[in-house]
């Protein structure tokens, strides 16, 4: 047990060392996204203009895009670092693991529509701003974010059974 929560310091040492980075990550993202062209007609990356030519409306458009992207990551990155504050201080097996870990994976499930959703609106209303010369729908949701969403809310249900199971063995004497 003693080696468990010794791995589970590390990893919380680990999520320091993550926000401490995070600003200067953020500042890369927000780097790449307003000096390259992300969003164009044919939905990939490169062809277009920089969203830093584009008109105001277009970078102020484009800004709350990004920090759609953000605040998922963030999100993502706080409730994992909850858990493993959670974990180290040796409760696994509680209420609180159950509830982190469904928002954990709802989000999980729910960000690739999100995501897909977001950059479609936001290229079409920069089509209609004139940033960009074209707009193809994309549909390319992450399957495989997707699919960890679905194994973190399986787990979850597992924990569920076991956490009642350790309950109704507690009170049977």
């Amino acid at each position: 047990m003693k080696t468990d929560t010794k791995i589970f310091s590390y990893l919380d040492k680990g999520f320091w060392m993550a926000w401490g980075a995070l600003p200067f990550l953020a500042g890369l993202r927000i780097y790449f996204l307003f000096t390259s062209a992300y969003f164009n007609a044919d939905g990939s990356a490169g062809g277009e203009m920089p969203i830093m030519e584009f008109s105001l409306a277009g970078k102020v458009l484009s800004s709350s895009f990004l920090c759609v992207n953000l605040i998922f990551y963030i999100a993502l990155l706080a409730y994992m670092h909850t858990l493993t504050r959670q974990f180290r201080r040796g409760s696994l097996f509680v209420e609180g693991t159950l509830k982190y870990m469904k928002r954990i994976g709802l989000l999980m499930i729910a960000w690739p529509f999100v995501k897909v959703t977001s950059y479609n609106l936001t290229s079409y209303a920069l089509v209609q701003f004139g940033d960009v010369n074209g707009w193809k729908m994309q549909f390319d949701l992450d399957l495989p974010l997707i699919s960890a969403g679905l194994v973190i809310l399986a787990l979850r249900l597992v924990m569920s059974h076991a956490i009642k199971l350790h309950h109704d063995a507690q009170f049977t004497v």
